[in-house]
């Protein structure tokens, strides 16, 4: 039971920020294992997400049997502990060589098997000790060179008890257990999928869309592994809102400052949860703190025909407000979309033939702003006195 991670990358068991911990959704024993009698000795554990930008050690096969019984020297890899108890930093590795025949006598056919098992073990006569694996080395490789190829042949199991130094070093023989591993692996893939023993994952992150004055906001809950039972949300900000489950919110029609609003998912299953918060800040609603103002030309006198009249931006308040111009001519000093028509765009208009014609009847050329932002929208007017016809 519990959830376990694998760290990729790193030589540094503890403190190496550059490396990354992938998840393991299956876990296999073998069924024959037997911690009485330390045989049978091998596991298999399944990524989540396959790594593929990570090239795999070959392991040794069925295939490769006698070769490995003919190997003479092997690499051991670990972060076990040393003979003094202290557990190591950094990733350690030695060479060993082969002991089977000094297993056999210090352990005694009771416990090694020759078949099954592979001792290894570098003797130093002077000291007589033997370098090995030991605690917190458990489930690593040992390493040999096979026809020209580097596979893992063992995989670290057992010694003597408190890592006694008299004795080498016993590994589980993975050619032999080739189709055990076969049927661990199709075990792994249906147990990945009917027991799934990972934490939810996000498979694309939740966000929060919309917005404008009056508008509303929709906390969208991304996309989450399969092994995900089920995913919640409620609002936790603004005040106004807090503790809400509905997935979208209404924005008030005007606001005077920014506001910051947060939806938090949750993605859960049986082996726990995790969370999301994700936050969007709406910017208080656009105000015209001055009025727009057309250059140009008197407030009662006519442009000439093909002069340019330009039209100033207003002074908005709220953030990030942008300004849109529009020209139209009107009957009445006071600016009616209803009643008005358009005779051009921008933040200048050339007094053509063609608007001169629009204004027929109307006597009032209005410049239009508005102002946008996440927060909503404005507009304010200016306008001129236009009598007709333009002078020429």
């Amino acid at each position: 039971s519990g959830t376990y991670f694998v760290q990729m990358g790193s030589d540094i068991i503890d403190g190496d920020n550059d490396s990354t911990f992938y998840e393991i959704d299956a876990v296999w024993k073998n069924p024959r294992y037997s911690k009485k009698n330390l045989v049978n000795d091998i596991g298999l554990l399944k990524l989540t997400t396959p790594q593929y930008n990570v090239a795999p050690m070959a392991y040794a096969t069925g295939r490769d049997l006698t070769a490995v019984k003919k190997v003479k020297t092997f690499e051991i890899l670990g972060w076990g502990r040393d003979q003094s108890g202290e557990t190591a930093s950094y990733l350690r590795y030695t060479k060993v060589s082969e002991q089977s025949k000094a297993a056999r006598s210090l352990y005694s056919s009771k416990y090694f098997n020759s078949r099954t098992m592979i001792a290894a073990g570098k003797y130093i006569k002077n000291e007589r000790v033997y370098t090995g694996a030991c605690n917190g080395d458990s489930g690593g490789p040992l390493v040999a060179n096979i026809r020209g190829v580097q596979k893992v042949v063992g995989v670290t199991s057992w010694g003597k008890k408190g890592c006694n130094t008299k004795a080498p070093t016993v590994f589980g023989n993975v050619a032999y257990y080739e189709s055990d591993i076969a049927k661990g692996m199709a075990t792994l893939q249906r147990s990945a999928l009917v027991l799934n023993r990972a934490m939810p994952s996000i498979v694309s992150e939740p966000s929060i869309s919309g917005g404008g004055s009056g508008g509303t906001l929709t906390c969208n809950t991304g996309s989450w592994s399969s092994n995900t039972t089920s995913v919640k949300f409620v609002w936790s900000a603004p005040y106004s809102i807090w503790n809400s489950t509905s997935p979208t919110v209404s924005l008030p029609d005007t606001t005077y400052s920014d506001t910051e609003y947060t939806c938090i998912v949750t993605g859960e299953n049986r082996n726990g949860r995790i969370s999301r918060e994700v936050s969007i800040t709406i910017p208080a609603s656009p105000y015209a703190m001055t009025y727009p103002r057309i250059e140009n030309v008197g407030y009662s006198i006519t442009p000439n025909l093909n002069s340019t009249l330009t039209c100033s931006a207003p002074t908005w308040r709220g953030t990030g407000v942008s300004s849109s111009f529009s020209w139209h001519a009107s009957s009445s000093s006071f600016f009616d979309y209803a009643n008005a028509v358009e005779v051009g765009q921008g933040s200048s208009l050339v007094m053509s033939e063609a608007v001169e014609t629009a204004m027929a009847g109307r006597g009032y050329l209005h410049c239009v702003v508005v102002g946008s932002n996440a927060g909503g929208s404005a507009s304010t007017s200016d306008f001129v006195v236009v009598y007709r016809p333009f002078r020429r």
